[in-house]
């Protein structure tokens, strides 16, 4: 009788997976931020005699700064080829037509004089917004904060579907506002559980003044994102 070895696919152990990440992050390839706002917490675990005791423990946040954020984001984008940018030589070279139709295209009032008009076109085309929000959740009976970023998007700074496929006939279409407002993970840690720890205000404050959030920051709130 022929004896036939079947090969099925099996997840890796949770200390495998482990050993993994670390190397990743120890190598690069995973960047975690930095610390943030450290705390000293009491927990409970079961010793080798099967005894309950408590054990203290130094845990804290995690920040991606968000000049880091920024830097791979616009990396993306560049690579991607959905950014809608011109060089100071491209602006003085516009003629009142196109000026006209710069406007005309992001749906903003000209100015009567082309200095003007240039200087604030060239504002709105170089001004890209972010947006912050935060999520309030529990992960294995821990309650944890969480802050997320994503880029704004405006036609006046990226390309739109269709202007993608008039410049990339080659390449297979994408949703450019999709690939704009992909989220990326901006700060996260523990956090408590009681009504003050996640009123809204209270949050804003704290962790301003924990983590040096950038000014004139306008801060989105949602509890369900």
């Amino acid at each position: 009788m022929k004896t036939t070895k079947v090969t099925i696919p099996t997840p890796r152990p949770a200390k495998k997976l482990k050993e993994d990440i670390m190397k990743k992050i120890q190598s690069g390839n995973i960047y975690i931020g930095e610390e943030v706002a450290p705390k000293n917490i009491t927990t409970t675990k079961i010793d080798s005699s099967g005894a309950l005791v408590e054990v203290n423990q130094n845990v804290c946040g995690r920040k991606i700064p968000l000049a880091h954020i920024r830097q791979t984001a616009l990396q993306d984008q560049i690579q991607l080829g959905i950014l809608n940018y011109h060089s100071n030589q491209d602006y003085e070279n516009l003629s009142d037509e196109d000026v006209q139709q710069h406007y005309t295209r992001i749906g903003e009032n000209q100015p009567e004089i082309k200095e003007e008009a240039i200087n604030k076109l060239k504002q709105l085309e170089r001004t890209r917004h972010l947006k912050i929000w935060h999520d309030h959740s529990d992960i294995l009976n821990h309650s944890y904060i969480c802050f997320m970023v994503s880029w704004l998007y405006d036609p006046a700074n990226f390309l739109t579907d269709e202007e993608y496929v008039q410049m990339y006939p080659n390449r297979k279409p994408i949703n450019i506002q999709s690939a704009v407002e992909r989220s990326k993970m901006y700060l996260v840690g523990q956090s408590g559980n009681l009504t003050k720890h996640v009123t809204f205000r209270k949050m804003k404050s704290l962790y301003k003044k924990n983590v040096n959030f950038p000014k004139n920051l306008t801060f989105i709130r949602n509890a369900q994102c």
